[in-house]
C-alpha cells in the first residue's frame, strides 16, 4: 500500500520545485510553507546545507512543530541524531494540541532515524488521550506496521473502521493489508471499493484495489487498475506493484525497467525492496 497520508518524497520534490519558481508570488504569511517544502526537497537530494539554508529564511516566531521537525531531520542527516531528538523533545507541551503535535513529530523523527519500535511506543503513549481521533489512531496503526507488529496494526485499523466507518485512509489500509496477507479477500475488496467511493480516482486507493485483484488471481484486472494508479501518481510503491503484475503476465523486460526506475527514485522503500526480493532482482 502506497502511503497516501504523508506526501511521498518524489511528490514533495515535484511540488516544491514548482513552488521554487512561484515563491515570489506567494503572500509573505505563506512563504514559510514554501521554504519548508524546498528544504524537504534539498534534504531528499542530499543537499543538507541547502536544506538548512531554506529553513533559516523562516522567522523564529514562525517555528511551529513542522519547522522544528524539519530542522531535526536536517540534524539527523548531518549525523547528529541525539541533537535532533532533543530538539523535538523540547517542543512546547503546555496544551493538549501541543502535546499531540510533539508526539507525532517525535514519532516521525524516530521513524526517519530507523527506530520504528520507539516511534510506535511514542504514539501508543498518547492513545489514552487521542485514541478517539481517527488521524492519531491511524498514524499509530501505521507505526505498528513499521515496528513489525502486524496484529496490532490490523486491530487498530479495525477499531478505526468500526468507530469511523467513513474514514477513507483506514478503509484503504485495512483492505490492502488483508489482501497483502492473503486473508479475507472478499472483505478486502469491499473495504477498498468503499474507500474508492469516498475518494474517486485516488491513485493510492486504485493501487490497493489493483493489489486486491492481483492477490485474488486476476492479473489482467490488476494491471488495468495499477496502470491507472501509476498514471495518476508515479509513486515508487505503486510502480513496484505494477512491475510485479507485469512480471507475472510475462512482460519481464518492462517490469525490470520499471522496478529499476522505482528503486533509483526510492532505494530504501520497503515496497520496492520487497518486490525486488520476490522477483529475484538486484540493481
Amino acid at each position: 500500500m502506497a502511503n497516501a497520508t504523508g506526501a511521498q518524497a518524489p511528490a514533495r520534490a515535484q511540488a516544491a520545485e514548482q513552488a521554487r519558481g512561484a515563491a515570489l508570488s506567494v503572500p509573505p504569511e505563506e512563504l514559510e510553507q514554501v521554504y519548508l517544502a524546498l528544504s524537504s526537497v534539498a534534504l531528499h537530494q542530499g543537499a543538507h546545507a541547502r536544506a538548512e539554508q531554506w529553513l533559516q529564511r523562516i522567522a523564529p516566531a514562525r517555528h511551529d512543530a513542522a519547522v522544528v521537525l524539519q530542522q531535526a531531520k536536517v540534524l539527523a542527516a548531518q549525523g547528529r541524531p541525539r541533537q535532533a531528538v532533543e530538539l523535538v523533545r523540547a517542543l512546547p507541551r503546555a496544551g493538549s494540541l501541543q502535546r499531540r503535535r510533539r508526539l507525532l513529530a517525535l514519532s516521525e523523527l524516530l521513524g526517519a532515524l530507523h527506530e520504528p519500535a520507539q516511534a510506535y511506543a511514542v504514539l501508543r503513549s498518547g492513545m489514552g488521550v487521542w485514541g478517539h481521533d481517527p488521524d492519531y489512531a491511524y498514524e499509530t496503526a501505521m507505526a505498528a506496521q513499521q515496528a513489525g507488529r502486524p496484529a496490532q496494526m490490523l486491530a487498530g485499523l479495525r477499531r478505526i473502521v468500526k468507530q469511523h466507518p467513513e474514514y477513507q485512509p483506514a478503509l484503504n489500509a485495512l483492505g490492502y493489508s488483508l489482501a497483502d496477507q492473503g486473508r479475507d479477500l472478499d472483505q478486502a475488496r469491499r473495504l477498498v471499493e468503499h474507500a474508492l467511493r469516498l475518494s474517486p480516482g485516488n491513485p493510492f486507493v486504485l493501487d490497493s484495489l489493483g493489489w486486491v485483484e492481483f492477490r485474488s488471481g486476476h492479473p489482467a484486472r490488476a494491471q488495468r487498475l495499477l496502470e491507472q494508479a501509476y498514471a495518476g501518481r508515479e509513486d515508487p510503491e505503486i510502480g513496484a506493484h505494477l512491475a510485479e503484475v507485469l512480471w507475472r503476465r510475462g512482460q519481464r523486460e518492462r517490469a525490470t525497467e520499471l522496478l529499476r526506475g522505482c528503486w533509483k527514485a526510492a532505494p530504501q522503500d520497503h515496497g520496492v525492496l520487497d518486490a525486488m526480493h520476490r522477483l529475484g532482482l538486484k540493481f
